[in-house]
């Protein structure tokens, strides 16, 4: 069996990194699967930050995308948050997917990794590479108000 299209790498006591390459096949996401739940099976809950990698994966089989979404259910019980690098619209639409039939409460899509370690490092307002986002007079960062719902700024 060639070398598996995944990477598992704990970065830190409570970081954890996550990359798939190549095709992504369900006989290879079940082993993703059944590695990461070996590896995590001590971890308290809430405990980690958990960053997954897709921008080096080229195609994936809808079988392999079911077992993305018990992943996903499952890291939702040990990170207290997870963010996806997905760096291209098919890759987005991937992790859009398997965030929704997840139903991650914490889980986060971002194009490249800077801004997806931004918010594993706890930075959890509103990040845009198009403009910034910033507060009005005690609104949350990236909130909008009843008035201004339908407002482009």
């Amino acid at each position: 069996m060639p070398n598996p299209p995944f990477d598992i790498r704990r970065v830190s006591p409570d970081r954890l990194e996550l990359q798939i390459a190549g095709s992504l096949e369900e006989a290879w996401a079940l082993e993703w699967e059944r590695e990461l739940r070996t590896q995590l099976r001590h971890c308290k809950p809430y405990s980690i930050g958990v960053l997954i990698s897709l921008e080096a994966m080229t195609d994936y089989t809808l079988q392999a995308r079911d077992v993305l979404v018990r992943v996903q259910a499952f890291l939702d019980e040990k990170a207290n948050c997870t963010a996806y690098v997905a760096d291209t619209p098919e890759r987005r639409a991937l992790a859009a997917w398997v965030r929704h039939h997840a139903e991650g409460p914490s889980v986060a899509i971002y194009e490249n990794r800077a801004l997806a370690l931004r918010y594993l490092d706890g930075q959890h307002g509103a990040i845009s590479a198009l403009r910034p986002c910033v507060p009005t007079d005690g609104d949350e960062v990236g909130s909008v108000g009843d008035d201004e719902v339908g407002s482009v700024g």
